[in-house]
Formats: structure tokens, C-alpha cells, sequence
């Protein structure tokens, strides 16, 4: 019989669960530092879960595209990953499509750049109408009135 501990979440987990994830990594009593030294191993990088090892992949390929190292990206990437998997692991999420991480960080990369005078600037420098840069310059207000002011509503 499994003993049954709860989870942080508040769902039963069991020990042969637990040791399924702790198997993820290849022995149950690694440290985090275990495990970025070890995983450049192709029998411990087999183990992962196929998504897990593309996101380790894609952010090694994006901090190569960014100057780093091989070795540096390598090590960074397994570092963001492990720090997610610690984190976030359990939990399931949705990753939007690129355009829309794009186009939010385009939008607040607006804002930032708005000083109240240089709208016809933001126009040609982010390629937008005027109409749009003002729909997201209030769109972007409205999120930074949320983010800093106490509701009395809530």
C-alpha cells in the first residue's frame, strides 16, 4: 500500500509518484546543483519529459541568439528551467502563441516610451496608426491604474 501525503495544492500524492518525480532527474536525492552539473548527460536529458527538454533547447537557442556562449547558454538555460520546474512544477498553464507575448511587450514598450508629446514619433518608429497608439496607450494606462491604485470595490 502507497502512503498518502497532500500535496501544496491540497491533492493526494503518493510516494511512488513522488519517486516518479524525483526519477525525473535521475536519483531522488539530487539538489538543484546536482542536477545543472549533470545535465548535459543524454541518459538523465531521456528521462525528461519531451516538452521540458524542448524548453531547455529553445532558451539555450535564444541565449546563443543573444551572444552568450554555448557553455553559458547551456548552463542558463538548464538554470530558467530548473528554477521553472521547481516553481511551477505540477502545475499546468498555457503558453500564449509569440505574437501575443510580442505584441503585449510592444504595447508596454509603448507606454514606457510615452512621454505625452511623442505620439507621432511611436507612430513611426513602431509602425502603428495613430489610432491604435492611442488605444494602447489607454490600454496601458487602465493596467497601470489596476497595478497602482487601492479599489475600494474588491
Amino acid at each position: 500500500m502507497n502512503d498518502v501525503t497532500t500535496t501544496a495544492a491540497g491533492g493526494p500524492e503518493t510516494e511512488q509518484k513522488k519517486a516518479g518525480q524525483n526519477d525525473l532527474f535521475g536519483h531522488a536525492d539530487l539538489t538543484a546543483a546536482d542536477v545543472l552539473q549533470h545535465l548535459r548527460d543524454p541518459a538523465l536529458l531521456e528521462r525528461w519529459p519531451h516538452n521540458l527538454r524542448d524548453l531547455l533547447d529553445v532558451s539555450a537557442h535564444a541565449m546563443r541568439k543573444e551572444g552568450r556562449s554555448d557553455d553559458d547558454a547551456q548552463r542558463l538555460s538548464a538554470a530558467v528551467v530548473l528554477a521553472i520546474a521547481e516553481f511551477f512544477g505540477g502545475c499546468q498553464f498555457y503558453f500564449p502563441k509569440g505574437e501575443l507575448i510580442r505584441a503585449a511587450l510592444r504595447d508596454r514598450a509603448i507606454w514606457q516610451a510615452f512621454n505625452g508629446r511623442n505620439v507621432f514619433e511611436l507612430v513611426r518608429h513602431f509602425k502603428l496608426t495613430e489610432v491604435r497608439i492611442y488605444q494602447i496607450l489607454s490600454e496601458q494606462r487602465a493596467l497601470h491604474s489596476k497595478r497602482v491604485q487601492f479599489s475600494l470595490f474588491e
